[in-house]
C-alpha cells in the first residue's frame, strides 16, 4: 500500500510503487511493471496482478501463474483482482443499475453500503481480465453474481452463454473509510 497525492499522475505513480512492493513480496525476479504512462500495467511473464487507487492511497496484489502441465499451453491462467473504493462512493441510482437487490444484502439479511459489493465486482472484473483470453471484452457485468458472506468473504460466480463458470474466492474489509476487495480465480470450467 502506498500513500500520496491525488492527481492522476500521482495515483499512477503510487499504483506502480504498490505493484513493485507486491512483486518484491512475492519473490519475483522482476520488481517493476511496464506499460504506457498512465495506461494499464503490463505484468512480468508468469505473474498476474492488479492495482487500485483512491483518494491518495494505492494497493496492489500479485500471484505467480502456474499451469497444470509444463508442456501444455493453458487456455486460462489464474488471475487476481483488487479494488479500493471510498465507502459510500457509489450513489444509489448507480447501485440500482449495477447491482441486483440480493447483492446489497449480507448473509444475515442486513442491507450493506453498495460500495462493498461494487468493490467485489470491480475486483472480479480485474481477476477475469488477468485470467481469460479476451479479458474484460468477453464479460458482461450482468453475469457476475456477488453474495456477501460473514467474516468479510463473498461468493462470486460468473457464468456466460457458453455454459462456463468462474468460481472466485473473494475477501473484503472496510478500513479507515475505504472498502478493499480482493478476488482470485479459483476454478474455470463447465457449469456443474
Amino acid at each position: 500500500m502506498a500513500h500520496g497525492g491525488r492527481t492522476r499522475d500521482e495515483h499512477h505513480r503510487l499504483g506502480r510503487a504498490a505493484a513493485a512492493a507486491a512483486l518484491a513480496a512475492a519473490g519475483t525476479t522482476t520488481a517493476t511493471v511496464s506499460g504506457p504512462p498512465g495506461g494499464p500495467p503490463v505484468w512480468p511473464t508468469g505473474v498476474s496482478g492488479s492495482i487500485s487507487h483512491a483518494d491518495g492511497v494505492a494497493v496492489a496484489v500479485v500471484t505467480v501463474v502456474t499451469v497444470s502441465s509444463p508442456t501444455a499451453a493453458p487456455t486460462v491462467a489464474h488471475g487476481v483482482g483488487i479494488d479500493l473504493e471510498r465507502l459510500g462512493r457509489l450513489p444509489d441510482a448507480d447501485a440500482a443499475f449495477v447491482l441486483a437487490p440480493a447483492e446489497r444484502v449480507d448473509a444475515d439479511g442486513h442491507v450493506v453500503d453498495a460500495t462493498v459489493p461494487w468493490a467485489v465486482k470491480e475486483a472480479t472484473f480485474k481477476a477475469i481480465s488477468g485470467a481469460t483470453p479476451g479479458g474484460l471484452a468477453s464479460l458482461e457485468p450482468s453475469v457476475i453474481e456477488v453474495r456477501l458472506a460473514p467474516g468479510g468473504t463473498a461468493a462470486v460466480v460468473v457464468g456466460n452463454a457458453a455454459g462456463t463458470v468462474n468460481v472466485m474466492g473473494a475477501h473484503w474489509c472496510v478500513v479507515d473509510g475505504f472498502v478493499l476487495a480482493v478476488v482470485a480465480v479459483t476454478r474455470v470450467g463447465p457449469v456443474p
